[in-house]
């Protein structure tokens, strides 16, 4: 942390050394950066935090283009914002899987249908993203759509160790 709401992260690649300064939540306790490689390149992406919930941690993501680090980008052409956690209320995560012999970037956001049931019980709505990530710009493939499925679906699994 630098200071107030931002965060210098540094890295040092093949001897090269380059840092960026990120927008951060200060109030939040700092975490290290998650090292993943969202697209199976072999080359690491930098998963950062950016703030921290109640229950929910949101991430940025960092790409080294052989001389700089800079923000991931999305299909508009802004930094991308992904969340992990969300208690019972909402299922928030992200994975890498194995498609089309390519590995792709997973977003999954989903609120509880049935908040009042009891939680082996509970059903979610919500989307799974399928993205690809290439030169730093993730481009959306799929949007899944689902709606009343258990915290167990296969649609709403998230494990970012599959990123690493």
């Amino acid at each position: 942390m630098t200071g107030d709401h931002e965060q210098v992260i540094w890295a040092t690649v093949n001897g090269l050394r380059t840092s960026i300064t990120l927008p951060a939540d200060s109030s939040a306790t700092f975490e290290a950066p998650r090292v993943a490689d969202l697209n199976g390149d072999g080359r690491a992406e930098l998963v950062v935090t950016r703030s921290v919930g109640a229950n929910t941690t949101y991430f940025t993501t960092l790409h080294f283009d052989g001389q700089n680090l800079s923000q991931v980008v999305g299909d508009d052409n802004q930094p991308v914002t992904f969340a992990e956690g969300g208690g019972l209320a909402t299922h928030l995560g992200y994975r890498c899987t194995a498609a089309d012999e390519a590995r792709t970037f997973d977003t999954i956001a989903a609120e509880a249908d049935n908040l009042g049931a009891p939680a082996d019980q509970l059903t979610y709505s919500g989307t799974r993203t399928t993205h690809t990530l290439r030169d730093g710009a993730l481009t959306t493939r799929d949007t899944v759509e689902f709606t009343g499925r258990p915290r167990t679906d296969p649609v709403l699994a998230v494990d970012p160790e599959t990123c690493a």
